[in-house]
């Protein structure tokens, strides 16, 4: 992918189809947003909207590949100021007993009532990249050793039910898709990506989603 993401092929496909990087980009511009810091391993709240908010709750949780929460945090009464302002209630400690190589962070962020208004889902290794900052130049950095994802293979299966129903309006049709991890285990959902296809399973488009690629834990629906 290029530098500079762009709206043609890369938001936005040939058949105007929202491709990952979309949901990427909505994702990490959300009006309330909650994100990890690779560098230092804080947990950061960032504000996107002009006015500050307060009483936010920040959770953060590591599990195992297989589900196995290890660690979970909760911190309530956050406030962060507005036009882009940030704060970091937490940090996440640099080693958790058990945890595995390849490893889940999963951030929430509630407001007041309780509301969930933000969530990003993460997927890290004890083992970080190692890069050839010796060898480095204006345009590249060589990269010696790479983070150890190989856990991410032995994430079981997990079913997920899909129900869908559609209203229309002035010619428009409107089709509400519920998500749900229906499994009986710990294993989450990772990115579950839904499409729209016709009677011969190809795809219908152009279909604009307002979420897709969502992660879901045992129980959870989106």
């Amino acid at each position: 992918t290029s530098g500079w993401t762009s709206l043609p092929w890369q938001l936005i496909g040939r058949y105007l189809a929202q491709g990952g990087a979309y949901f990427g980009a909505k994702k990490a511009n959300e009006p309330l947003h909650v994100q990890y810091g690779y560098d230092d391993r804080s947990v950061v709240v960032v504000d996107n909207r002009h006015a500050s908010a307060s009483g936010l709750t920040v959770r953060a949780t590591l599990f195992n590949p297989d589900g196995t929460q290890k660690y979970d945090k909760t911190v309530t009464g956050v406030k962060v100021n507005g036009d882009g302002a940030h704060a970091s209630p937490l940090t996440l400690p640099s080693s958790v007993s058990g945890l595995a190589t390849t490893y889940l962070l999963r951030l929430t962020l509630t407001d007041g009532s309780g509301k969930e208004v933000g969530r990003n889902v993460y997927w890290l290794s004890s083992k970080p990249d190692t890069l050839d900052w010796a060898n480095t130049d204006w345009y590249y950095t060589p990269t010696t050793s790479y983070a150890d994802l190989k856990g991410l293979t032995s994430m079981a299966q997990v079913p997920v039910s899909a129900t869908a129903s559609t209203a229309s309006s002035g010619g428009t049709s409107t089709t509400t898709v519920t998500l749900r991890n229906t499994g009986s285990g710990k294993t989450p959902s990772l990115l579950t990506d839904v499409h729209l296809v016709d009677a011969k399973g190809q795809p219908v488009l152009p279909v604009q989603w307002s979420d897709n690629e969502v992660s879901l834990w045992p129980g959870e629906s989106a």
